[in-house]
């Protein structure tokens, strides 16, 4: 379990095949819409599917994750969490 001021680092080496494109990851809040969003992908997203209570994953065409997404991200998230978010 992660405690509070944690550090929590994604760590990406090694999961990909070498052929496979590198991005890293980007995180956009929407304020319109509350939502906040981690992208791995610049592939298109075809599928969405609601993980948890708030939280959800979009998939590309083969079926990969290619982004991550938490709705209503004020009642999820800190304060802090977005601050720099594009």
């Amino acid at each position: 379990m992660v405690e509070t001021g944690e550090e929590i680092r994604i760590v990406t080496d090694g999961l990909r095949p070498e052929s496979a494109p590198t991005m890293s990851p980007t995180v956009h809040d929407d304020l319109e819409s509350g939502a906040a969003c981690i992208r791995f992908s610049a592939d298109t997203i075809l599928e969405s599917e609601e993980v948890a209570a708030g939280g959800g994953l979009d998939f590309g065409a083969d079926g990969k994750i290619v982004a991550m997404e938490a709705l209503n991200a004020s009642t999820h998230l800190l304060p802090t969490a977005l601050q720099d978010a594009t």
